[in-house]
C-alpha cells in the first residue's frame, strides 16, 4: 500500500472546495515512520522545511513521537495537501517514509478506525467542517456522513458508489449514507 487513514466523502462541491484549496490552509496530520533516527534536537531543521521540485514544503507543526536507532515515528502537520508530500519532504531531510497514515483531515479525526471500515460523522463534526458557500441547515444532508480508512497501493483505483462496496487491487472501501452520484476516492 502507499498510504493509509482518513478520507472524507462527501458530494458537496463548495465543502469540496474549502477542504482541498491551499487557500484555505485545512490541516492534515500524519504519522509517519520514517528510516533512522531524528532526534528532537534535529526538529528545527524540519521545521524550517525544505524547497521541493513544486515549491516550498513547510509543515505547520512536526514531534518526534519514537526516535529509534532504525526508524523514527513522526507526527507532521501540513495545510497543503500537495502530491506525495510528506513522503518528498522526509525524503528530502534524508528520511524514506516506510509506513504514512493520515491520523486527521480538518477536525475529523480517524480515532481507532480499523483500515477498511467507517464510520458517520459525528453532529460536531460536521459542524466543525469549513462549510464555505453551504448554508449550516443543509451542510449535514450534502455531507456523505462516512470516514474512511483504506489501504490502496494506488489510492487512484477506488471508486465508491452510494452503499455499495468496491474492491480493486486490494482497495476495500464500504460506504455508509446516502451519495448522490460516484465519487473518486483519495487518500
Amino acid at each position: 500500500w502507499d498510504v493509509e487513514g482518513a478520507l472524507l466523502l462527501t458530494n458537496d462541491g463548495p465543502l469540496t472546495h474549502r477542504l482541498l484549496h491551499p487557500r484555505y490552509a485545512v490541516p492534515r496530520v500524519y504519522e509517519a515512520v520514517v528510516e533512522g533516527r531524528v532526534a528532537s534536537r534535529e526538529l528545527e531543521r524540519w521545521r524550517r522545511g525544505v524547497t521541493l521540485e513544486d515549491g516550498p514544503a513547510v509543515p505547520a507543526a512536526v514531534e518526534v513521537l519514537v526516535a529509534g536507532r532504525a526508524e523514527s515515528r513522526l507526527r507532521l502537520t501540513f495545510t497543503e495537501g500537495r502530491k506525495h508530500e510528506v513522503k518528498r519532504f522526509c525524503e528530502a531531510l534524508g528520511h524514506r517514509v516506510k509506513r504514512l497514515r493520515r491520523t486527521a483531515f480538518g477536525p475529523v479525526q480517524l480515532g481507532a478506525l480499523p483500515p477498511g471500515a467507517s464510520r458517520p460523522l459525528t453532529t460536531r463534526e460536521v459542524r466543525a467542517l469549513p462549510v464555505g458557500l453551504t448554508q449550516v441547515g443543509r451542510t449535514h444532508e450534502r455531507v456523505v456522513g462516512a470516514v474512511v480508512q483504506a489501504l490502496a497501493a494506488r489510492a487512484d483505483d477506488a471508486t465508491a458508489v452510494g452503499g455499495e462496496r468496491s474492491v480493486r487491487r486490494g482497495v476495500v472501501v464500504e460506504l455508509h449514507g446516502a451519495l448522490h452520484g460516484s465519487g473518486t476516492c483519495r487518500v
